[in-house]
């Protein structure tokens, strides 16, 4: 029997919803590629997705200390929601 951790299951919805919002012709983004160098996310589709976070995840990204250097990958996003979370 496989467990999922919370920090696993944050990571699998990051990731299925970058793949399939602003990569669908992908069908997986490696953890640790850099999605603004990448060309995966643009600073508009950054907005989006911390908007997607807020409301998937229950986050008030307005009131959020961020950094977008530290969002450039689906673990840094992952780590950004789990140190966030209440």
């Amino acid at each position: 029997m496989t467990t999922v951790t919370p920090g696993a299951a944050v990571t699998a919805a990051v990731h299925d919803h970058i793949v399939a919002t602003y990569a669908p012709d992908t069908e997986a983004i490696p953890h640790d590629f850099d999605l603004l160098d990448g060309g995966v996310l643009d600073s508009l589709a950054l907005v989006s997705l911390l908007a997607w976070i807020g409301r998937r995840f229950g986050l008030p990204v307005e009131d959020l200390d961020l950094d977008p250097r530290r969002l450039h990958s689906i673990a840094d996003i992952a780590d950004f929601i789990a140190a966030n979370q209440p």
